[in-house]
This record gives structure tokens, C-alpha cells and sequence, in this order.
């Protein structure tokens, strides 16, 4: 269903009330049928979030008393069912959606099925029955030919942009940190401003306004999230192989700049995993995983995710007999989980070129560069983990929305390491030792 943060936030969205990114919605039945909302009111609603900024409609609570009322379990698919055929049917072209089914509970604290709709903002502009309509403030309202007319030249130009490179809405060259852009900028003589445009830090909106883009948000801004509130990792250490809230033995939601993202992430992993000492003939450390492998796929969940997903952070999920991380989005331009090794496909190609400037400052990391875009990544994490470990770490697709990539902990017993460390002179740093760290004689 969901996890303890997912759930926090949609209450706190509840709690606060309807804004320009979240709507409420009671379902009403009539007999065998929905009688409320009605579709063209529940399709003008996503349209409006597409077009606009993107948004959240959670279907199960009362829009006037904040009450949650909630679906009745029986017949959630069936709620489930209409949502997805009337966005299907009605809103053209069809957008993006993302649907979860969720408990939450009401003010007696007893657990109701809500439906939460995910909605991004579109490349496109779309037509809701009765018109075209975009989200302000706390409801909608339809686009006069002027507004539209603007609307569809912008996102005609968008269209032929990645995410990366759209603007976000609202973020003005004063939000940039000079500290953060100068990296990028280098030494020139040009005008600070002219350089950003050139990079792509700085990108035209709609006529007459310019904003910074999702790159410059995620790498030049001090706290991404509060554009895009999807934009951090989530870290979790569970003390078992579940995940049970109450085996959780450390965790932090990482923020900031992309970057410093990755390296903290990273960082959490290296001080949460165990460091066995194998001796014989002078002493080997055998940590669970190998921090090159957990780097680069940390950093290929930031840098590679879908950041048009709201709501959905990347997950880093560390247990005891393996580390879970988790990219919103499937795999782009038509990659698959088996030719994943084989060829580079770059979702967000403006973030990574700024993520290949980005020194990695981790000790017991062998490169320079946040990315070095040699396609070496997907092997890097393949063969030093099974190097490391004995097993290949698994690529899975979890439906149409996430990738994951599973590293499984070496056992200093059979680890292949210890096997081969004295023929060919391999030793691993020890990024430091966790409480189960153990000496093997």
C-alpha cells in the first residue's frame, strides 16, 4: 500500500487543505453506479493539473470538511476501473496518470481506502470535456483563446525538450546559489546571466518570462524539494530482511542539491553496512558491498529517474542480506532490464552533462566525477558486486513506474574476495567499521 512517509504526507495535504497541487473528491455511489463526482468534473480536474504545474487528487475525502471518508474496499477496483478509462476516454490526448490505493485513517483513527492520483505536468495540452482548463490556486478555470493560444506554443516548444531541460514554474534566476552555478560556469568573461541561458540553467517560459529549469533547480538551487517535492532520496536501514517500521535501525530523507544527494546517500550506506575482517596472511576487509557498485547505482537512480513522477522520491533500502534502490520510472528509450548493460539510454541528458562536472569527494570512491559517461556504469555495478558478493545483482521493472536494483551482501565466509585477494593483490578500504564487524582467524 504505502509506507510511513507516503502516508505522513498525504495527511499533512489533508490536513492543510486543497492549493494549486492537491484536490479532494468524495466518491458517492448511486445503486451499481458513481453518481459523484461526475466524470466531466473528475476529467476537467486532471486536465487542469496537467496543463498547470501537475497536482494530486485524492478521491475519499470531502472536499469541504477535509473529512476522510474513504472508498469501500469492495468496490475500489471499481473506482479504480472508472478513473482510468474515463482519463482514457475523455482527456485528449490522454495524460499521465499514477494511481495508488492507500489506507488512511479518519478522525476516529480508523483506517479508510483512499485513492491517490498522481498527476505531472504535461508537455502537452489537453482537452477536458467542456474545454481547456488549467489549475489556480485552490480550483480551475478554463483557458481564455489568449491564455490557450500562449499555452499551446509554450508546451509546442517544450515537446521537443527533455524534462531536464522544461522550466519550472515560479523559479526565478534570484532562487539560483551563485556557489552552486559558479562550478559550472567556469572562468569566462561572459555575463554571469548569459552563461546560465547557455547552459540551459535559465530557459524561456511562456512569452515574456524566463525560469530556471529542472536541472538548474536540481543542481543550482539549495533545496530542490521545495520545487519539485519529489527531488530527494529517501534512506532506510532495517536491522532484518523486511520492511517492518519498527526493525528500522537508521533513516534520513537526504535534500539538497543532486549531488550532495548522491554523496550522502552513498555515505549513509558505507556507515550502516557491515565490515567483516578476514585474516590470513595479513587482514582483508570484506564489507557488504562494494562502494564503487553502491555509488554508481545511486547515482544512476538520481541521475536517470523520472522526475515528471510527483510524490516518489528514489529509494535507498539497506537490510541485512541486501541493498534495494529504487528509481521512479521504467527504463528509457526503449532499454529493457536485459539490455541494460549493453547500451546507454540517458533519460535527463542536460542533468547528467552537469552531474559529469560534479567532483564525488567519498575517499573510498575510485572517480572523479559524480558521472563519466562512458557507459561503464551498468558493468561497473554488475562485476564488482558479484566480484564482491558471488551473486549478480538484479535489474527488475516494478510495473510501468519504477526500476530497482538489487546488490546482495557478501558473506566473508564465501565471499569470492577472500578467495582471490592473495593472487591478484585486491584490497578493499574500510569506509568504517559498523557494530558487527567481526575478525575471522
Amino acid at each position: 500500500m504505502s509506507n510511513s512517509r507516503e502516508l505522513a504526507d498525504v495527511l499533512t495535504q489533508i490536513r492543510l487543505g486543497e492549493d494549486s497541487l492537491v484536490e479532494f473528491k468524495r466518491i458517492v455511489f448511486e445503486n451499481d453506479r458513481i453518481k459523484g463526482p461526475n466524470t466531466e468534473s473528475l476529467c476537467q480536474e486532471i486536465a487542469a493539473f496537467a496543463n498547470a504545474i501537475g497536482g494530486r487528487l485524492i478521491l475519499g475525502v470531502d472536499d469541504k470538511t477535509r473529512e476522510v471518508v474513504g472508498i469501500e474496499l469492495d468496490r475500489l477496483d471499481e473506482v479504480v476501473g472508472w478513473v482510468e478509462r474515463s482519463v482514457h476516454d475523455r482527456i485528449k490526448p490522454e495524460p499521465t496518470v499514477y494511481l495508488r490505493r492507500m489506507l488512511v485513517p479518519d478522525r476516529a483513527g480508523i483506517e479508510c481506502a483512499v485513492l491517490v492520483v498522481d498527476v505531472p505536468r504535461s508537455l502537452y495540452v489537453h482537452l477536458a470535456p467542456g474545454g481547456y482548463f488549467r489549475r489556480q490556486g485552490s480550483s480551475k478555470y478554463e483557458l481564455p483563446p489568449n491564455e490557450l493560444l500562449r499555452l499551446m506554443q509554450s508546451r509546442q516548444r517544450a515537446g521537443t525538450l527533455g524534462f531536464d531541460e522544461m522550466p519550472v514554474l515560479g523559479c526565478t534566476r534570484n532562487d539560483l546559489v551563485p556557489e552552486l552555478y559558479d562550478r559550472f560556469i567556469g572562468n569566462t568573461d561572459e555575463p554571469a546571466e548569459l552563461r546560465l541561458r547557455k547552459l540551459k540553467l535559465l530557459v524561456p517560459g511562456e512569452p515574456g518570462e524566463e525560469w530556471v529549469s529542472v536541472a538548474g533547480v536540481l543542481m543550482a538551487t539549495a533545496t530542490p524539494h521545495e520545487w519539485l517535492p519529489q527531488a530527494y532520496i529517501q534512506c532506510v536501514h532495517y536491522a532484518g530482511s523486511e520492511r517492518i517500521a519498527q526493525e528500522q535501525l537508521d533513516a534520513q530523507d537526504v535534500r539538497g542539491p543532486l549531488d550532495h544527494q548522491i554523496r550522502e546517500a552513498t555515505a549513509f550506506v558505507l556507515r550502516n553496512m557491515r565490515i567483516a575482517a578476514f585474516k590470513h596472511r595479513g587482514r582483508v576487509d570484506v564489507p557488504q558491498f562494494d562502494p564503487d557498485a553502491v555509488f554508481e547505482a545511486i547515482a544512476n537512480a538520481g541521475a536517470h529517474r523520472d522526475y515528471s513522477i510527483p510524490g516518489a522520491p528514489v529509494q535507498v533500502h539497506l537490510f541485512a542480506d541486501r541493498l534495494e534502490i529504487t528509481s521512479p520510472g521504467a527504463l528509457p528509450n526503449s532499454q529493457s532490464v536485459d539490455s541494460i548493460a549493453l547500451r546507454t539510454a540517458t533519460r535527463n541528458e542536460l542533468l547528467t552533462n552537469l552531474l559529469a562536472r560534479s567532483p564525488v569527494d567519498i575517499v573510498v570512491v575510485a572517480r572523479g566525477r559524480v558521472m563519466e559517461k562512458r557507459g561503464e556504469g551498468v558493468p561497473q555495478i554488475l562485476g564488482r558486486s558479484e566480484r564482491l558478493s558471488g551473486r549478480r545483482p538484479r535489474f527488475e521493472l516494478l510495473g510501468d513506474n519504477a526500476l530497482r536494483v538489487t546488490l546482495y551482501a557478501a558473506d566473508p565466509e564465501t565471499s569470492p574476495l577472500v578467495r582471490d585477494v592473495y593472487l591478484d593483490g585486491l584490497h578493499y578500504p574500510a569506509p568504517g567499521r559498523g557494530n558487527d564487524a567481526q575478525d575471522q582467524d
